[in-house]
């Protein structure tokens, strides 16, 4: 079963950043669906240096996620009012999943109660216990160029695996 809840707190949150460079390569209006909010922890959280088990989880968990909101932004893209809530968020540099309910057309709440719930079930899956964990990696990867190498890489092997 599918939850449409979706996250609202920080606290809450499971932080997806991709870290591949994927972003500069697709259009802008491709980047409105996804699962970002702020980090659960202060800027200042001092962050455990993960294992390569850890990476590699962590790459595959983004992969995975990434391949989700791909599937589901494309059905998303076939309603007649996508066109308007897309706009609408990049207006305020926001996901559509950030929108207030409101805002959201009907066929927009369970998609985005889709790719919550599968990515919280890929981050369990991957052995991440909390979002908290999952988020020092991401927040990690922005900060030390190395680990975002590593992870990219990781990432580009799983796509040629495909």
């Amino acid at each position: 079963m599918v939850s449409n809840k979706m996250p609202r707190s920080p606290s809450e949150t499971l932080v997806v950043f991709l870290c591949v460079d994927m972003q500069r390569a697709l259009p802008k209006n491709v980047w409105v669906l996804g699962v970002v909010a702020g980090l659960a922890m202060g800027p200042g959280a001092a962050i455990a240096q993960p294992n390569e088990d850890q990476l590699n989880n962590y790459a595959r968990a983004v992969y995975e996620i990434e391949l989700k909101r791909t599937e589901l932004l494309t059905r998303a893209r076939t309603y007649p009012n996508w066109e308007r809530v897309a706009r609408l968020a990049g207006d305020r540099n926001v996901s559509v999943c950030d929108l207030r309910p409101e805002e959201q057309p009907d066929f927009l709440r369970p998609l985005c109660g889709e790719l919550f719930a599968f990515a919280e079930q890929e981050r369990q899956r991957r052995g991440f216990a909390t979002n908290r964990d999952f988020n020092e990696i991401t927040k990690l990867q922005q900060q030390e160029p190395r680990v975002q190498r590593y992870i990219q890489q990781k990432m580009l092997e799983l796509g040629r695996k495909r």
